[in-house]
């Protein structure tokens, strides 16, 4: 069998080229998000992302009133999370009904559009501004589950009532 004998420099290429590969794929699987199974081995829905409440990151959904957002979907707004009881959480799309502007967590209870100052309470309906006086309908829900330690949404939006 013939070998081919390596020079110092395609050496270096190639070793190079390969730690390149192994960090870009281990860099693409850690911030690809969950689904199947989260760390505990609990199964997840198959379009879930789970939030780690223990994490430093994610402390603001410790406390009721707590919000924080996740860039779930790639080249799309982020979902915001919200801590509204002990009990519970709810999750929206962060994209305005309006004119799909990224809203602000909330404050009071209000999420409001920087742009044209819709405003939505935390059912996700709009209180006022443009997507109120439009009707241009509530944001987009995320089903969002509290559970111990961890927040569990599902990407697939809750159906909409007519």
């Amino acid at each position: 069998m013939d070998k081919e004998k390596l020079n110092r420099r395609d050496f270096i290429e190639k070793t190079g080229k390969l730690a390149f590969c192994s960090l870009a794929f281990g860099t693409i699987a850690a911030c690809s998000k969950d689904s199947g199974t989260d760390p505990n081995g609990d199964n997840l829905p198959e379009e879930g992302y789970l939030i780690d409440l223990t994490l430093e990151a994610n402390a603001a959904l410790n406390t009721v009133g707590g919000a924080l957002k996740f860039d779930v979907f790639a080249g799309e707004k982020p979902i915001i999370v919200v801590r509204i009881s002990e009990t519970e959480v709810v999750a929206f799309s962060s994209a305005c009904t309006h004119e799909g502007i990224e809203i602000g967590l909330p404050e009071s209870g209000i999420m409001t559009c920087p742009e044209h100052k819709s405003e939505f309470n935390l059912d996700g309906d709009p209180t006022k501004g443009p997507a109120l006086t439009q009707d241009r309908g509530p944001l987009t829900e995320y089903p969002a589950e509290l559970d111990g330690t961890r927040i569990i949404l599902t990407l697939t939006p809750v159906e909409q009532s007519s």
